[in-house]
């Protein structure tokens, strides 16, 4: 583990010096009750591993994630990730729009507006996270380099007409994966329904990023309730009135 980004979860046993470093520090109890292990067992057969994220990796999750993302953005970064996994070609926003149009059951004409204000919403939240944004060399003055820190998420491509595609980066495909929980087919977990059970299977194994405090924190608590990790997660919402 890391101290640079936000980490991912996944299914596997954490090491035991990693366990043994978290009950030194306090994080996890160093002798949980044999009398309440015995009363609630966990429900599942593997504790949760970090695998951190890399430092630019991580500032565009935190880009993603400082504050909620409308359903237009999240059908964007779902648009752009299905297509790079499917390797397509660097997508126009007109047919970003055309597929944002299908997603969303809108006008055309008013999708490709969604799509060129999620950019432009894209683009600010970058600027406020990155340390060093992606520098571009402009045509107009050699040798000058321009900050576009759109360039961390999706690089930019000129296409036949002129047109600007985009693309996501691979920092910028495995940041989004993380902050919108992404099954593996590229839906986000917050999604609606679709009525497809393959596509709706609500105990698919997603990836998703927070920051190495609050993982330590979930897996205090998760020694504490004696729960697999996803049954005190949801747990701790129901007690808040989120579940």
């Amino acid at each position: 583990m890391t101290p640079d980004g936000p980490s991912i979860f996944i299914g596997k046993a954490l090491p035991p010096a990693a366990v043994e470093l978290l009950v030194e520090h306090g994080f996890l109890p160093s002798d949980p009750s044999p009398a309440r292990l015995k009363a609630t067992p966990s429900t599942s057969g593997h504790e949760a591993n970090l695998h951190p994220l890399t430092a630019v990796q991580g500032q565009i999750w935190a880009a993603l994630t400082a504050r909620a993302l409308n359903h237009r953005q999240v059908a964007m970064l779902e648009i752009y990730w299905r297509a790079r996994l499917a390797g397509e070609p660097a997508l126009s926003v007109n047919e970003a729009g055309r597929r944002l149009a299908e997603a969303l059951s809108v006008p055309h004409g008013e999708a490709c507006n969604f799509a060129k204000g999620a950019l432009r919403s894209f683009g600010r939240r970058l600027a406020q996270t990155l340390q060093r944004p992606p520098a571009n060399l402009g045509n107009d003055n050699p040798g000058a380099a321009n900050e576009i820190p759109l360039l961390a998420l999706l690089a930019i491509e000129t296409g036949p007409h002129g047109e600007s595609r985009h693309r996501l980066t691979y920092d910028g495909m495995t940041a989004v994966a993380a902050a919108l929980g992404l099954t593996a087919h590229g839906a986000a977990a917050t999604g609606v329904s679709t009525a497809d059970s393959a596509i709706d299977d609500l105990d698919e194994v997603v990836l998703l990023g927070m920051s190495r405090l609050s993982a330590a924190v979930l897996l205090r608590a998760q020694r504490s309730m004696c729960l697999s990790l996803d049954a005190t997660i949801k747990a701790m919402a129901a007690r808040a009135g989120a579940g």
